[in-house]
């Protein structure tokens, strides 16, 4: 299996990376920040910088994964889901939605350890 392959940097310049073959992704794309998404953590690993979040979407081009905001510190990391419109999407009565489940990966400056990892859309 190949390694992902990283995307371009997302709301505050960290990448983003694609989940692993076989798992439905989703990738920030350029968009309206309409709302915040709740996610749950699917994987993390205590050494690694890498944080494998679930998140529930109709998918594009009316609710799209549009950013994803990581900000840490010695005692805690927020992370932040945006969705919301693609730019030119006609969305309203009698547009199809798919809902499903998504895998994002989101990237960490340092790896989580002990510190508190928080959905910025809970808090």
């Amino acid at each position: 299996m190949r390694p992902p392959r990283p995307l371009p940097p997302s709301g505050d310049g960290r990448s983003v990376l694609r989940a692993g073959a076989g798992a439905q992704h989703a990738a920030p794309v350029a968009g309206r920040r309409e709302r915040k998404v709740p996610w749950e953590l699917a994987d993390s690993r205590e050494r690694a910088r890498i944080l494998e979040l679930e998140v529930t979407l109709g998918g594009p081009p009316c609710d799209a994964l549009t950013a994803v905001d990581v900000r840490e510190s010695s005692a805690r990391v927020v992370v932040t889901l945006h969705a919301g419109r693609v730019p030119g999407a006609r969305c309203g009565p009698g547009t199809e939605a798919l809902v499903g489940t998504f895998r994002v990966i989101a990237q960490l400056a340092a790896p989580l350890g002990r510190r508190t990892l928080v959905d910025g859309a809970r808090q």
